[in-house]
């Protein structure tokens, strides 16, 4: 009879602990889980600063549209 192959597992590592505004703890061994729900407050602020950079971009090529310079500077 043959004996069983025995493979070593590695042990679970602790899992990270987040405490949320409230007292809410949130466990994972996951940290980008636990990141999410901490930054789900900051989503209207990262709105807005994805509106700014879009106006400035678009501020930005208005120039580029309206075609090349040109002088017309008389010697």
């Amino acid at each position: 009879m043959a004996l069983p192959i025995c493979i070593p597992v590695d042990e679970t590592p602790d899992p990270f602990s987040i405490t949320l505004p409230g007292g809410v703890t949130v466990e994972s061994i996951n940290l980008m889980e636990q990141v999410h729900p901490a930054f789900t407050p900051l989503v209207p602020l990262f709105n807005i600063i994805d509106t700014v950079v879009a106006v400035f971009n678009c501020v930005k090529a208005i120039p580029d549209s309206l075609g090349p310079r040109t002088s017309t500077t008389r010697g």
